[in-house]
């Protein structure tokens, strides 16, 4: 006996669980690329860390200097003591 009718198929559902296994992959990458960006951020600032400081600039250097030299002043002299 030969079945003449006609075959049904839910494309909706077929495509759906086909999906799937393509969003649970999709889900699987974004969580690798996540901890590898996360790794990378954390490597950057652990090299960050580890470099000399910038320079200061000449204006920076000059009233660093200045501070310096006026600290020591009251320090050897005393604060508001005036010599003769």
């Amino acid at each position: 006996m030969i079945n003449n009718e006609p075959i049904k198929y839910n494309f909706q559902k077929l495509y759906e669980e086909r999906q799937q296994p393509m969003k649970d992959l999709q889900a699987g990458f974004e969580e690798i690329r996540k901890a590898e960006e996360e790794a990378k951020r954390q490597k950057e600032m652990e090299e960050a860390a580890k470099l000399p400081p910038e320079p200061l600039t000449t204006d920076e250097q000059l009233q660093l200097l200045s501070k310096a030299v006026a600290d020591l002043a009251v320090k050897l002299n005393g604060k508001g003591e005036k010599h003769e």
